[in-house]
């Protein structure tokens, strides 16, 4: 969140104070959010959104977009995002600490992770597909795999989540149905990445940077990390597998978070 004034030609104050971060948890998510917020910031009129009935104000009644919303975290779920998706009326999204969390968990992956690929692809076994046998991850909504085009970020601080809430209390709260008039209460959320096709391309820009310029802008680093690996019972380290046992290794791939 950036403070100061926004759009003041037009009579909107910004709500003063730093208090969001980008989520850092789901880094396939934040990537992708990230990448999609303006290289200047993504600058809204505050919408506080607490329940469901509240986003037909900034989808469709609401005079002033785009809007910035302020989401209650318990609504960050898929049916919510969903609506939100494809407008031009939300140009960004700070969504509030849901506490507690929610009981049944939470996950932006996959119901089936990796679905369609190795064991879960139709290929290997129809038995297989698609998790047909097991669902490994029930509470999976796919978040991370949808395309946003506004930003996204996690309010940790309640303190700074009541300071944006007043200031809408203050200025945005619709009055009998009709828009509230200016000054409004607006935020801005200033987060931009870097994003481009490939690995090879981003090395490519990276090097350009360092090569010619004086303050480079690095888009992308190498990623590295050390293989690390166990076994559930003793093995001489040595010695050689028979050729009539089998050997079942299950390994990941190296994260990015």
């Amino acid at each position: 969140m950036a403070a100061g004034r926004a759009g003041a030609g037009r009579g909107m104050e910004a709500a003063a104070g730093s208090c969001c971060a980008p989520f850092p948890a789901w880094w396939g998510l934040a990537l992708a959010v990230l990448a999609a917020a303006s290289i200047s910031g993504d600058t809204g009129v505050i919408h506080v959104v607490e329940e469901e009935e509240d986003l037909k104000w900034v989808l469709a009644d609401g005079p002033h977009p785009p809007y910035m919303i302020l989401l209650d975290g318990n609504l960050f779920n898929r049916r919510v995002m969903m609506q939100l998706k494809g407008t031009s009326r939300v140009s960004g999204l700070a969504v509030t600490m849901a506490k507690p969390s929610p009981p049944q968990g939470f996950s932006p992956g996959l119901k089936c992770p990796n679905d369609g690929f190795g064991v879960y692809s139709k290929d290997y076994g129809p038995e297989f597909a698609h998790c047909n046998r097991t669902v490994w991850n029930p509470v999976g909504n796919g978040l991370s795999y949808e395309d946003f085009d506004f930003p996204i970020f996690l309010l940790e601080d309640a303190n700074e989540t009541q300071v944006i809430k007043q200031c809408y209390q203050d200025h945005n709260v619709p009055r009998g149905g009709s828009g509230p008039e200016y000054p409004l209460c607006a935020m801005q959320l200033f987060s931009h990445m870097h994003a481009v096709t490939s690995t090879v391309t981003c090395m490519r820009r990276s090097s350009l940077q360092s090569t010619f310029s004086i303050n480079p802008e690095v888009v992308c680093d190498p990623l590295l990390d050390y293989n690390v690996w166990s076994t559930l019972q003793p093995i001489n380290s040595s010695g050689k597998v028979d050729p009539e046992k089998e050997v079942i290794i299950v390994a990941t791939r190296v994260g990015t978070s």
